[in-house]
C-alpha cells in the first residue's frame, strides 16, 4: 500500500491507495478539534487541548511530508524539544474526527 501526505489549505489528508483502486481521502474533520499553543513554540512543551478527555493521537509532519512525531496520549502537553526550528503541520485524530494546525517551532 502506497501512502502519501498531501499539503492542501494547511489541512493534512491521509490517501491510501494499492494498485488497481482508487483514491480514497479518509477522516476528513473540517472543524476546530484542538487548540494548540503557543505558537511560535520556543520552548520544548507544546499544548494540544480539546474538549474530549478520551485518548488523542498526535502526528507531526515536516514541510515535506515526512512524520517526525508520533505519541497516543490523554495529556493536554507533550515534549517535542528534539524538533529542530522550522514549519510543521500537527495533525491529531480523536474520537473519529482529525483536525491539522501549522506549528512553528523557533
Amino acid at each position: 500500500m502506497k501512502k502519501l501526505y498531501l499539503f492542501v489549505f494547511m489541512s493534512l489528508f491521509y490517501v491510501s491507495t494499492s494498485k488497481g483502486q482508487n483514491l480514497v481521502i479518509t477522516g476528513v474533520y473540517d472543524g476546530n478539534l484542538f487548540t494548540l499553543h503557543p505558537n511560535p513554540l520556543r520552548g520544548g512543551l507544546l499544548n494540544v487541548k480539546s474538549e474530549s478527555h478520551t485518548a488523542k493521537n498526535i502526528s507531526i509532519f515536516d514541510v515535506i511530508g515526512k512524520q517526525v512525531y508520533l505519541k497516543k496520549t490523554t495529556e493536554s502537553q507533550i515534549n517535542i524539544s528534539n524538533l529542530k526550528a522550522g514549519m510543521y503541520f500537527v495533525k491529531v485524530q480523536q474520537d473519529g474526527k482529525i483536525d491539522t494546525r501549522k506549528l512553528v517551532v523557533e
